[in-house]
């Protein structure tokens, strides 16, 4: 008895030998296949590229951090006041510290926008962000060169700033800023760091200058409120944290809580898990899309696997009447054709990723920093899933012709042909 690793290489023999019989056929059949799930693979390293650029204009902040910034109530319930605005106090921080025992950073943040700032006969105007050392931590700012704000220039009322790339080619044609000293409302500050424009958000930072908190109220105007409160979570749940920070906000500032005007909740956490379920959702309609397409070039399987039935009745008929089973018969052509799918689907996601390495240097050479999209990228689970969907179709494609060509009576095939 041979081994049934000499059959089965005896089996996969034969098929490639009689796909290399028919050539012109062959290819024109593979063809339908490869193009499938060449636009697949090209579709899908788009989207995922696409989304990997989206999830990266959130690096700028990290995952688990949430702002509030107070809006205009609709109706304050405890003065029957509409349009009262909503102006948080600095206290609220530490009683959050109380309601929500892990958090990881908390800071207020007080702007002045558009502000007139100087550095010797030049002049700019940019926004001004009184806040503490905490803040970088939240929007996971690094910097470029210096240092950041520490607690100890808040306590000590020091007059220092960190500026972005916006303020350094104002002042200082793209020249090294720190120890240096620029005017904000005629009073001096010393640059004690850049911020690095690492991301997207991170760029929207750049025209900022921050300086402590302290030395806002001392230079600017007292901070009797403030503009927002950041928080970032150590672990745990974001929505639950920020309901029991906007209950506390709701009770002490007399507003509804279903009031969307009267506070504003950014929920990096949220935002990223929306943009993750329409990604999951949009690549599930690119393999659909994916699948319809292929779906032509299996229909051409199977015509081509019910020709080549008919065409080999004789030899199907010879083989039964020296023994061969059903289940043997079953087995060639199933197998041919789920060969000819494998191999034409392997050829496609080839030429696909082939592609997508083109569509990467093409975009590793695009001018500027600012596009969403600077690379493709596939997911393994979805070259697993093409697989899966190969093999199934392929299974499909030779079964109906196999069942065929497996219920050929030896007798009527030697006497039709």
């Amino acid at each position: 008895m041979k081994p049934l690793f000499y059959k089965n290489h005896e089996l996969f023999k034969e098929i490639f030998l009689n796909l290399k019989v028919h050539k012109t056929r062959t290819i024109l059949t593979a063809f339908g296949i490869a193009w499938g799930i060449f636009l697949m693979v090209v579709l899908l390293g788009i989207s995922g590229g696409l989304q990997d650029g989206v999830f990266g204009l959130f690096r700028g902040f990290s995952a688990k951090t949430i702002w509030f910034y107070g809006g205009t109530s609709n109706d304050n319930i405890a003065l029957r006041d509409t349009g009262h605005e909503i102006r948080f106090k600095v206290t609220d921080l530490n009683v959050i510290e109380e309601l929500i025992p892990n958090i990881k950073a908390i800071s207020p943040e007080i702007q002045w926008p558009d502000a007139q700032v100087s550095f010797e006969s030049e002049t700019g105007r940019f926004n001004i962000k009184g806040t503490t050392s905490q803040t970088f931590t939240l929007k996971n700012l690094d910097m470029k060169e210096g240092r950041p704000i520490k607690a100890s220039d808040i306590a000590e009322h020091r007059e220092v700033a960190v500026i972005g790339d916006r303020a350094v080619n104002r002042f200082f044609n793209g020249k090294n800023p720190l120890g240096k000293y620029i005017s904000i409302n005629a009073s001096d500050f010393l640059i004690i760091g850049v911020i690095e424009n690492k991301s997207f958000l991170s760029m929207n930072e750049q025209n900022s200058i921050f300086i402590p908190f302290s030395s806002f109220a001392d230079h600017i105007r007292p901070v009797d409120f403030i503009s927002s409160i950041g928080i970032t979570l150590k672990e745990g749940d974001t929505q639950w944290a920020s309901n029991r920070i906007k209950t506390f906000l709701a009770g002490k500032y007399h507003f509804a809580k279903d009031d969307a005007n009267a506070l504003y909740i950014v929920n990096y956490e949220e935002q990223m898990s929306v943009f993750s379920k329409f990604f999951t959702g949009f690549n599930i309609f690119l393999v659909f899309v994916g699948c319809c397409l292929l779906l032509s070039g299996i229909i051409g399987v199977s015509n081509i696997m019910y020709i080549i039935v008919k065409e080999r009745t004789r030899e199907i008929g010879i083989k039964k009447a020296i023994g061969a089973t059903q289940t043997a018969i079953l087995k060639e052509f199933i197998s041919e054709s789920l060969v000819l799918t494998l191999l034409s689907g392997g050829v496609g996601y080839l030429l696909g990723m082939g592609a997508l390495s083109i569509v990467d240097l093409l975009l590793a050479n695009l001018p500027g920093e600012d596009q969403i999209i600077t690379h493709t990228v596939i997911e393994p689970e979805y070259l697993i899933l093409a697989i899966i969907i190969l093999s199934f179709f392929g299974l499909l494609a030779g079964f109906f012709p196999a069942q065929k060509a497996a219920g050929i009576k030896p007798m009527e095939a030697m006497t039709n042909l």
